[in-house]
């Protein structure tokens, strides 16, 4: 053979080897642009989908929101909060004819936002057991934590000793809604 065929049969096949090379570099690259645009409908599908939720979940969610707001009592300083709980648990107190009242905070347990409070009362069963579920629906942020109730011979009243849970959230004035 000669030596221009070989050249020329050289030539010919790293035409087509870089033809090739290109063909598969196009390939590659579609691929990938595939991908992406397949990534992209993906997210924009989740994103629709998670507005569909929103949109048709939007009043159960506000109501959750507002659930949990409710379990934190918002306050500008601990001992704001602490004075207006107890002026609320003497409050409560009156309203149910309660005596020997005592209001006091408990060393607390490392509880991060949550200050133990004694709520220390006398008066009637009735009164304690109404007393108990105002506390639960007016003040979600004061869990009963512990309680014993102990009848007092020869009356109809009973010492309770209730330990609340004082959950609260110090918010600057700005940011209480």
């Amino acid at each position: 053979m000669k030596k221009s065929a070989i050249d020329r049969t050289a030539w010919m096949w790293a035409f087509i080897g870089l033809l090739w090379t290109l063909v598969l570099a196009v390939h590659v690259w579609n691929l990938k642009t595939i991908d992406r645009i397949r990534e992209a409908r993906e997210r924009s599908e989740l994103v629709r989908m998670d507005e569909q939720f929103l949109q048709s979940h939007r009043q159960e969610i506000e109501r959750r929101l507002a659930e949990r707001a409710a379990l934190r009592h918002e306050t500008e300083a601990l001992s704001l909060g602490l004075l207006k709980v107890e002026s609320d648990l003497r409050g409560l107190a009156d309203r149910y004819g309660f005596t020997a009242v005592e209001v006091s905070r408990e060393p607390s347990r490392g509880m991060e936002d949550t200050v133990p409070i004694l709520f220390a009362f006398q008066g009637s069963l009735r009164g304690v057991m109404d007393c108990l579920e105002s506390l639960r629906k007016e003040y979600p942020y004061l869990p009963v934590a512990r309680m014993a109730l102990k009848v007092e011979p020869g009356e109809k009243r009973v010492r309770c000793q209730a330990l609340l849970n004082y959950r609260y959230r110090v918010v600057s004035t700005g940011s209480q809604t």
